[in-house]
């Protein structure tokens, strides 16, 4: 089977009109990124707006999964689950930042291979990126990286010199 390829800009000219599905961008490939279901979401909020929270006194911000990254030597254009910009902002286009400071997945079993083999390293890759969370959603386990520590049940996570109950990040999830 042949991949239909394609250029970023026509990757960029496919996306603007299209609202409801996020696509992304790799190698000249343009994947379509399945819906969430209500556990990945619950959390991705509960997290995004701990973080929010935290860093409430701090000179960074909390975007949502609205907020591409785009990683130029990986050829990949992304959603994480979250952003979190500690830097003043570089802009590829409107919704595109090149220079996050902590980036956020949480695994869902449709694009958890793709999440470790693609996106983790890409992420690594990009030099204003300080740390990356992987979060389960299936049980209470955090994953962070470039250390690789894993956090489970009432453990604090480090995340960009804060520490966050990893507890309250599964609060109201329903397993």
């Amino acid at each position: 089977m042949q991949t239909t390829q394609y250029t970023l800009a026509e990757y960029q000219t496919l996306c603007a009109p299209i609202k409801d599905v996020r696509l992304e961008y790799h190698r000249g490939a343009i994947l379509a990124m399945p819906g969430a279901r209500p556990n990945h979401n619950a959390i991705s909020v509960r997290l995004g707006s701990i973080l929010d929270h935290f860093l409430l006194d701090k000179a960074c911000r909390v975007l949502n999964n609205d907020t591409r990254v785009y990683i130029e030597s990986e050829g990949l254009m992304t959603f994480p689950d979250l952003v979190v910009m500690c830097e003043e902002e570089q802009m590829y286009d409107a919704i595109t930042v090149l220079n996050p400071t902590g980036l956020v997945e949480v695994l869902s079993s449709s694009t958890e291979a793709y999440d470790r083999s693609v996106k983790l390293p890409a992420y690594l890759s990009i030099p204003s990126v300080k740390q990356v969370l992987l979060v389960a959603q299936d049980e209470i386990k955090v994953e962070s990286y470039p250390d690789g520590n894993v956090y489970r049940t009432g453990e604090m996570i480090p995340f960009l010199d804060l520490l966050i109950p990893i507890d309250d990040i599964y609060l109201k999830v329903k397993w």
